[in-house]
């Protein structure tokens, strides 16, 4: 954790990055990957161990994140050697996919193999103009522990190339890791559900929109009737283009958080979620 610190030179104490990173379930689930030189650590990154959801099959993976190197002594193939060893433990043990999401420019981590998934960032920056465009969609509070069983047939039913695989233990385990997102189911029985973080005063992000797609429009300007009721201004998430909503949602990129994967070639259907980075 001292070398990511130093790496993004983290404004916030040493002893208190390393208190609010020990508290994240995420860091307890992965392995800290170090280099030293000379005696002193100067790169480091996080291993997760994944499953992917590929066609009808699920296959073992992993998660590459948290990538740094001290200012110091870059340029200097640490990163990329501590990759690549991570990378070959990780397929030596039947691990076959792997993903990270990029902060730097993704020909990096091409040469290592890992390909760039498509990816969009909307943002819509009036809520209520996008609201009152058409129809908005009735959704109902759902209590995800609850409807676990349901939520994980709509995640599935959503997707139909690469993705994070997700039982219901695997959903269990990722309601922990975000404890303050809601859930709003569509129809009754469920059709499906969007899933919301609204820590953000200025807006709503969607971290998850497992609806089909004729319903899309319609939940989105639900979610904007939310957003603007709670008097707010923006409605934003990693969601792919919904062309009846063009003319509301501008696409912002992705190049901090690029998903990139290594293992498949077939990466045009392969879609991830804010709810899957790391």
């Amino acid at each position: 954790m001292g070398v990511w610190h130093a790496a993004t030179q983290g404004a916030e104490p040493l002893g208190y990055h390393q208190a609010l990173r020990l508290t994240l379930l995420r860091r307890h689930q992965g392995t800290w990957w170090m280099l030293e030189e000379g005696g002193r650590l100067v790169s480091s990154l996080m291993c997760y161990p994944l499953r992917f959801a590929d066609g009808d099959g699920v296959v073992a993976g992993y998660g590459i994140g948290a990538v740094a190197t001290r200012p110091e002594a870059r340029r200097r193939g640490h990163a990329a050697a501590l990759c690549r060893r991570a990378i070959e433990v990780a397929e030596g043990a039947g691990r076959s996919i792997g993903l990270l999401f990029s902060a730097i420019s993704p020909a990096y981590y091409a040469r290592l193999g890992f390909s760039v998934v498509p990816a969009w960032r909307h943002v819509c920056s009036s809520a209520a103009e996008l609201a009152a465009s058409g129809p908005q969609a009735e959704l109902v509070p759902l209590d995800p522990r609850l409807d676990v069983e349901t939520l994980t047939a709509c995640y599935r039913a959503v997707h139909g190339g690469l993705h994070v695989h997700r039982d219901e233990n695997e959903w269990r385990e990722a309601l922990v890791r975000n404890a303050r997102d809601v859930f709003f189911g569509l129809g009754a029985p469920l059709q499906g559900y969007v899933r919301l973080n609204t820590d953000d005063q200025e807006g709503i992000e969607v971290v998850e929109l497992m609806v089909p797609p004729q319903e899309q429009e319609s939940v989105l300007r639900a979610v904007a009737g939310l957003t603007a009721a709670m008097g707010r201004r923006e409605v934003e998430g990693w969601f792919d283009p919904v062309p009846g909503l063009a003319a509301f949602f501008e696409d912002r990129g992705r190049a901090s958080t690029l998903p990139m994967v290594r293992g498949t070639r077939d990466v045009a259907e392969a879609r991830f979620w804010g709810s899957d980075y790391f």
